[in-house]
């Protein structure tokens, strides 16, 4: 990606986060910059330096704009199927809000993206993948660890993980009735239904 691009994003965010006016030709060129992958992935490392320092309160003026440049970022990962990054959205829609604690989850809630069950079963599958990654690179130890711990703390994740996407599904309006048959279906994959029995009963 071109370092104008680059520059253009970078710019977006500190006009958003300092109620600068966006011009409707601006929107359009994030519209068109967006569709690049790298261009997403830059717009993630830029909200995720606002998220680090602690700016967590957008611009009240700006709130709003920030959520259509956010619904348009989802439609192109809807587009591209750049899961990776819609779990990352998730984070910074439950993270940045307003002066008055409104959140930007509820400008992209309502987003097509969250209307697929298999969107959500491969981001739960992410996660689980991811936590088992960091748990094998830095906590397990073949010198120590049995493989009944192993199995036990693969248990301990897949719990973890469901218990905290039934929540985060639900906040995003997929209906109870495909959470509980997403959740089900990986619990059984994994043989922890009865931990997690709870999550899918109406």
């Amino acid at each position: 990606m071109q370092n104008s691009s680059k520059e253009f994003l970078s710019g977006i965010v500190e006009k958003c986060w300092k109620g600068e006016e966006i011009a409707s030709e601006e929107i359009e060129t994030f519209k068109k910059t967006i569709e690049d992958h790298e261009a997403k992935k830059t717009w993630v490392e830029l909200l995720n330096k606002k998220r680090s320092c602690g700016a967590f309160q957008i611009a009240e003026t700006n709130f709003n704009k920030v959520g259509e440049l956010m619904n348009i970022v989802l439609s192109c990962i809807e587009e591209q199927e750049d899961l990776r990054l819609a779990r990352q959205c998730i984070i910074y829609s439950q993270t940045f809000h307003n002066k008055d604690q409104e959140y930007l989850q509820g400008l992209v809630e309502t987003h097509p993206l969250w209307q697929h069950v298999s969107v959500w079963e491969e981001l739960v599958m992410l996660s689980i993948a991811q936590e088992l990654e960091a748990y094998m690179q830095y906590s397990f130890s073949p010198e120590f660890d049995t493989p009944q711990d192993l199995s036990c703390k693969i248990r301990s994740i897949v719990v973890s993980q469901l218990m905290n996407y039934a929540h985060i599904m639900e906040s995003f309006c997929l209906p109870k009735d495909k959470v509980s048959e997403m959740l089900k279906k990986i619990a059984d994959d994994f043989r922890v239904t009865e931990e997690v029995e709870s999550l899918f009963q109406e």
